[in-house]
C-alpha cells in the first residue's frame, strides 16, 4: 500500500463506541421486535388467541421466510449460471 494512500484512508479501527448512525440503526431493530412482541402478547392476552395457535403461526412464518429465501437463492444461482453460459457462447 503506498504512503498516501495510507494518510488518506488509514485502517479503520474497531472502537468501543457506535456512530450515531449504528445507534440508530440497532435502537429501530429493537423497538421493531419489541413492537412485535407487543402485537404477539395482545393477541394472546386481549383477544384469547389460544397459544397453540400462534405457535403454530410462528412455525407456518418461519418456513413461509425459509421457502423464500431458497427461491431467491434458487433465482440467482440460475442468473449467474444463465450469464456465464451466455459469455462462454459469446467469446471466440
Amino acid at each position: 500500500m503506498c504512503s498516501v494512500l495510507r494518510r488518506c484512508c488509514p485502517p479503520r479501527r474497531p472502537t468501543l463506541w457506535m456512530s450515531k448512525a449504528d445507534a440508530r440503526y440497532r435502537r429501530r431493530i429493537i423497538m421493531g421486535v419489541l413492537a412485535l412482541a407487543g402485537m404477539m402478547w395482545l393477541a394472546t392476552d386481549q383477544f384469547g388467541v389460544p397459544r397453540e395457535n400462534m405457535a403454530w403461526f410462528l412455525v407456518y412464518t418461519l418456513v413461509a421466510v425459509l421457502c423464500i429465501i431458497l427461491l431467491a437463492a434458487v433465482v440467482v444461482a440460475l442468473w449467474i449460471g444463465l450469464r456465464k453460459l451466455l459469455e462462454s457462447l459469446r467469446a471466440p
